[in-house]
């Protein structure tokens, strides 16, 4: 369902449809401009006068960036362009502003059911015993972290909270864009502004509100070092306070906030935070999207100091709202109506904003109880502390419960007291997937319904060497996948932030239409022993031109974004692909890679594709996307469930399709010597433009397979646009046996990108280079090679059926010596030339 989102004031008010990087939220007519080193002022205003930009800030930390003020807002893309295309210009960019994943409500919650779940203190009715944070075990072992620096970048704290102050340095900043300076009382006030700034206050309760103080509620850290950053939001903003944190040394850098487009200027930002140790914690957002094809930054951001979290339920499910993915968010933590500061009292709020900071709390504690050298560890550890989910029944099974957090996110929902115990050895992820079809299918690297494929796992190592990694792969879905590998693949060593692989051979179903999740669990084991399992899942969907499919959405939380494929030969024209059914559909068309969009649904603020996708975005169901003369190869189709109510729709792809070409053999009828020892026979594809194969076949007939010829099958392949003939032997066999009339027939089949013409078959005759027996006294030849007994003066004595049972064995041990003494040629393989 959708998210809970708050729009900073501040955001310029999106336009209508789905946006760009330039008409995303940002601080109207300023660009982000990055130049060379040490590129001197007067040769920067010399670029910007065309323009008839000025200079209106330069970061206080990263050298050689600076606020581009433009006369109008009209000009920000043909600005960025411009000044893109001069080498001295690293990058030229919007100052993108972000948004807050949280939204608070009015009801007091007393209890935090997100540090202890009793099952009857969860917004959830009844919530799960033990669905929490595991605080009051990991606070047995370390409740405080007085040495710890955390720096929360945020829209504003109430520093003088009675529940905060004890844990707020003196030492917060505050920054803004230029235009923005109304934020900022000063740069040394990060208090809120006004009573709208509540966001950051929440947020630092939620990580570190005073512990044991007999007031108020507890952070999952109860003293630490909390550096108050405030920002207006804005991209210029956030790398100064990235900047800022990294002077004071800050360990851990929380963002609880997030947008499609991270921006150079941040990314660069944070790598200087890695560059400094600081592990930087980031909310995975509220747009109930996959983060695996979402775009959201910062959590997506691949800087390896980044740690994403989702947020979970008291009910140990992640929650409706959450952004989630296997591979791209690490963690999930209590985000549902959590209890924390506000300005001036206290208040809940649900989002993935309060998973991280509950997250950073608990790295505090990491840091503190560890002495973890940099982001490295305390990330393993992290990582090492999510856990499967549990239920009042016992483990959560990702499939048989689409909510699953250990089938939605990489690790699992944080335990802190596992975190605390530390990783015994390496710490194992599953990174990415890619599959293989080139062998066993049509290449494409999707997966089709019956179609055999090698997948391979990625998985990283985030902690210490492991030796000896082997993985098992198994599905509650086996009726819609089969893994052929019965036992343990092995992986290998693994070292500290190392990659290994694991390959295993699956096939679809043949019998699977529309749209699927097929969910995987990935067990690994060590020289050390057993390893936590990991999860996650595939997508099937494949669309055949012309073939309507209809498909129901919203079957579960996070279903409302289904992805198909559809290859597309060459000289295909008039591609359309179009949806249709009752309520609002979207519909995402990308060619060669996946959609990357960030859709906040039913009304968000956000509707963001990238530049490469199109989008029929109506308010209704049928959508359509044409495409009169489209490229070669694979589209992938994303069909978005804008109203979020559940519903059947049908989407349909369809194209006209080039001249396919004919493949036919180039005679009806092939001679050959029987001692020949092989037969070439020949095909010919005439017309076509696109690649092509076909399959022959060998059907016995009156000579027989094994023994006269060998019966082999193949495949005989074109390239794009190749016409002309392709051959292939077919190996014959010499012997010493009378055997008239020997033939066999060929066949075409299974033909791809053309079609079987005339002839499909083809006889093969073999010219026996053999004689006739001769009698040998005992009786005439009877015309098929074998002896034939007659009687004695033509008499029908006793002695009659006696010589004719001789004649008959004579025929036989005949016959076995005639095969004992075959000439066998060494046995080819079929060859296809």
């Amino acid at each position: 369902m959708a998210g809970l989102v708050l729009v900073t004031a501040r955001s310029a008010a999106p336009p209508d449809g789905p946006q760009t990087r330039f008409t995303l939220p940002h601080v109207a007519a300023q660009l982000l401009l990055k130049t060379e080193a040490g590129l001197p002022q007067e040769e920067i205003l010399a670029l910007l006068a065309p323009l008839g930009a000025t200079i209106a800030a330069t970061a206080a930390r990263a050298p050689d960036l600076y606020v581009i003020r433009l006369p109008d807002d009209s000009q920000l893309a043909t600005a960025a362009v411009s000044l893109e295309a001069d080498p001295r210009i690293e990058f030229a960019e919007p100052n993108f502003l972000f948004d807050l994943w949280a939204k608070p409500n009015e009801v007091r919650f007393l209890e935090q059911w997100s540090k202890e779940n009793t099952g009857t203190n969860a917004p959830e009715a009844p919530g799960v015993l033990g669905a929490d944070m595991n605080m009051p075990e990991a606070w047995d072992l370390r409740s405080t972290a007085s040495g710890v620096v955390m720096a929360i970048i945020d829209d504003g704290f109430e520093t003088s909270h009675p529940d905060l102050i004890a844990n707020m340095l003196l030492s917060g900043k505050c920054f803004a864009s230029p235009e923005n300076d109304q934020t900022c009382a000063s740069a040394d006030d990060p208090n809120p502004s006004d009573q709208s700034d509540f966001h950051g206050t929440l947020v630092v309760g939620a990580a570190a509100a005073h512990g044991d103080n007999g007031i108020g509620i507890a952070g999952t850290v109860w003293q630490t070092q909390v550096l108050p950053l405030k920002v207006d939001l804005s991209a210029f903003a956030v790398v100064n306070a990235i900047d800022e944190a990294i002077a004071q040394d800050a360990n851990i850098i929380n963002m609880s906030f997030g947008g499609p487009v991270g921006g150079r200027a941040q990314h660069e930002a944070i790598a200087r935070a890695e560059a400094a140790g600081a592990l930087v914690i980031a909310a995975a957002g509220n747009s109930d999207a996959s983060n695996d094809a979402a775009s959201h930054f910062p959590s997506n951001t691949p800087e390896p100091n980044v740690l994403s979290v989702g947020a979970t339920t008291g009910v140990d499910e992640v929650a409706a709202f959450s952004q989630w993915g296997p591979f791209s968010v690490h963690l999930a933590a209590p985000g549902v109506s959590i209890l924390s500061t506000t300005i001036g009292g206290y208040g809940k709020a649900s989002g993935t904003s309060f998973a991280a900071p509950h997250t950073a709390g608990v790295a505090a504690l990491v840091l503190a109880e560890s002495g973890a050298a940099d982001y490295r560890q305390l990330k393993a550890a992290l990582i090492h502390g999510g856990i499967d989910g549990r239920t009042s029944l016992g483990p959560v099974v990702p499939g048989q419960n689409k909510s699953a957090v250990p089938g939605r996110v990489a690790s699992g929902r944080l335990d802190a007291a596992r975190a605390l115990a530390g990783p015994p050895g390496g710490v194992l992820v599953a990174r990415g997937i890619a599959i293989d079809d080139a062998a066993f299918g049509n290449g494409n690297g999707a997966l089709d319904p019956g179609e055999t494929a090698a997948l391979e796992v990625r998985i990283e190592n985030l902690w210490s060497a492991e030796t000896g990694v082997t993985a098992a792969l198994s599905t509650p879905d086996a009726h819609l996948l089969s893994i052929h590998d019965a036992s343990p693949v092995v992986v290998g060593d693994i070292p500290e932030g190392g990659i290994g692989a694991a390959v295993f051979s699956i096939t679809l179903a043949n019998n699977i239409v529309g749209h699927e999740q097929v969910f995987l669990r990935l067990d690994l084991t060590s020289s050390a022993g057993a390893l936590p399992s990991r999860y996650f899942y595939l997508e099937a969907g494949t669309l055949e031109n012309g073939v309507p499919v209809s498909q129901q959405i919203q079957r579960w939380d996070w279903d409302e974004f289904q992805s198909y494929h559809l290859q597309l030969p060459v000289g295909a024209t008039n591609l359309s692909v179009r949806t249709s059914g009752s309520g609002d559909l979207d519909l995402l068309l990308r060619h060669a890679q996946t959609p990357e969009y960030l859709i906040s649904l039913g009304g968000g603020s956000f509707y963001y594709v990238d530049d490469e996708t199109l989008v029929s975005g109506g308010p209704d169901a049928e959508e359509e996307i044409s495409i009169p003369s489209p490229a070669p190869g694979l589209y992938h189709v994303v069909v978005v469930n804008y109203d979020q109510n559940p519903k059947t729709y049908q989407l349909t792809a369809s194209y006209s399709t080039p001249d396919a070409g004919d493949l036919a053999f180039e005679s009806d009828i092939y001679r050959a010597e029987e001692d020949a020892g092989s037969v070439v026979i020949g095909v010919r594809r005439s017309g076509g433009l696109t690649s092509a194969s076909v399959e022959y076949f060998v059907e016995s007939g009156t000579a027989t397979g094994g023994e006269d010829y060998v019966g082999e099958t193949g495949t005989l392949m074109w390239s794009i646009g190749e016409t002309g003939l392709k051959t292939f032997d077919l190996t014959l066999f010499d012997d010493e046996s009378a055997e008239p009339g020997e033939r066999f027939t060929v066949g075409l089949r299974h033909p791809v990108g053309a079609t079987v013409g005339s002839p499909s078959t083809a006889i093969v005759e073999i010219d026996d280079d053999d004689s006739s027996a001769a009698t040998d006294g005992v009786g005439q030849g009877n015309g098929n090679g074998e002896p034939q007994a007659t009687a004695d003066g033509g008499g029908s004595g006793a002695s009659g059926p006696i010589i004719v049972a001789l004649v008959a064995l004579l025929a036989v041990l005949q016959r076995r010596a005639d095969r004992r003494r075959w000439r066998h040629p060494q046995r080819p393989q079929g060859r296809a030339r």
